[in-house]
């Protein structure tokens, strides 16, 4: 648990998106592009969402997510069919899933979590609120 939770849980943050699956800022901003949704978080556009951070021990830096966090060999398939996305198209995720299972590594994890705070938030407040 942190000292700072309600001040953690209430900070805005922008989401443009960048990526070959824009879900989250669909699900948030209710746009697809990187234009609507810069125009739609300077109007303050802001909806109450789940927010995770991960560590990486070796390295120190910390990556944020909202809707799905990937770890280990789905990871590795993902990050590795970038690599093959001009030249498969859609097949790039078999090639890389097969080449990945190919050479499995070995993955060590912690996890550590904020408590869910009781009840749900109410319209307009977030869980800081309460």
């Amino acid at each position: 648990s942190r000292d700072n939770q309600k001040e953690a849980i209430s900070i805005p943050i922008g989401i443009i998106p960048a990526g070959s699956d824009n879900s989250l800022v669909w699900t948030v901003l209710g746009v697809r592009d990187p234009i609507s949704a810069a125009i739609a978080v300077v109007k303050g556009g802001l909806t109450a969402t789940d927010v995770f951070a991960v560590e990486w021990i070796q390295s120190g830096l910390i990556h944020f997510g909202m809707t799905v966090s990937y770890f280990g060999f789905v990871s590795d398939v993902l990050e590795l069919s970038e690599n093959y996305q001009k030249r498969f198209g859609p097949l790039r995720y078999f090639v890389a899933g097969f080449l990945k299972f190919l050479c499995l590594p070995k993955y060590n994890f912690e996890v550590e979590y904020l408590p869910v705070a009781t009840g749900a938030p109410e319209d307009g407040k977030t869980l800081a609120d309460h």
